[in-house]
């Protein structure tokens, strides 16, 4: 049993305490404050990008990148993670203001991103990406051509809309409509059907996969293979501060002892149906 279970009781008196006598503190110092060796990290997912990341039955966020959160965690008896499902839109202000530690959500790398907020050096994800249209369309396919002049459903601050924004930009005479929405899949993919967009570009052809066949959509959509560069290579993300920096060799240091392991692949074949697992 680890450390910080029994530990417990400890935890909540020291909690009870700092809240009574800590209100001016910073987050850093509260997540301090129980003297009790165990630092306590929020975990923040989207909880809507099924089977990497979802809300259970329970109510609980769990999934692909939840899984692999709890993995380093159980390798790390001086560190305890909560984990809170706070939507696409608002998770990278809730990392900015504090309220979460570390995002767990299938992010991409991108320039904007890297100067903004502090990666890991590992990766815990390596997939590919998919284009999803109207089975009945032959003028779209995986080659990047074929959504020039197209309506593209994308969400809003998605590494796929990063891509299109700048292929844009790089290709203006094969430019394609960007039609902006939230992160919700289902929604995008409805978008498809009814005609609004032409088609939608998953950062992630597992879960297009995944989501058209619980959803019963594979019988009118079609998802192909689309390449796009390395947004699909994906990271956890932190702030760029001390606690950031302790969180990053956290991670670091367990991802590469999941992968010598074979955890890490164990998991994927688990909650992905595949190994996407990075190699050192």
């Amino acid at each position: 049993m680890k450390k910080k279970k029994v530990l417990s009781t400890l935890l909540i008196a020291g909690m009870v305490a700092s809240m009574m006598v800590g209100c001016g503190k910073s987050a850093d110092d509260k997540k301090e404050s129980d003297n009790s060796g165990v630092t306590t990290y929020t975990v923040g997912t989207e909880g809507a990008y099924p089977p990497f990341n979802l809300v259970n039955e329970k109510g609980e966020p769990d999934g692909y990148d939840i899984a692999v959160m709890k993995a380093i965690d159980d390798l790390n008896p001086d560190v305890e993670f909560k984990y809170e499902a706070t939507g696409w839109d608002g998770i990278f202000t809730a990392l900015e203001s504090g309220k979460i530690d570390v995002i767990a959500s299938q992010c991409g790398k991108n320039e904007e991103r890297e100067q903004k907020y502090l990666f890991p050096d590992i990766p815990y994800t390596e997939t590919q990406a998919a284009i999803v249209f109207k089975k009945d369309r032959t003028d779209i396919s995986s080659d990047v051509n074929s959504i020039a002049g197209k309506t593209i459903v994308s969400a809003t601050s998605g590494a796929q809309t990063n891509w299109l924004e700048n292929y844009n930009k790089e290709h203006p005479d094969k430019a394609a409509n960007i039609m902006y929405a939230d992160g919700d899949m289902s929604k995008m993919l409805q978008e498809v059907i009814n005609g609004r967009a032409d088609a939608h570009i998953a950062s992630i052809k597992v879960t297009a996969d995944y989501v058209l066949k619980e959803q019963g959509l594979d019988s009118e959509l079609e998802c192909l293979p689309f390449e796009t560069g390395d947004e699909t290579t994906t990271y956890m993300l932190l702030r760029q501060d001390e606690s950031g920096e302790k969180l990053k060799k956290i991670i670091d240091d367990s991802l590469k002892t999941l992968i010598e392991n074979g955890t890490l692949k164990e998991l994927s074949e688990k909650y992905l149906d595949g190994d996407y697992a990075p190699q050192l």
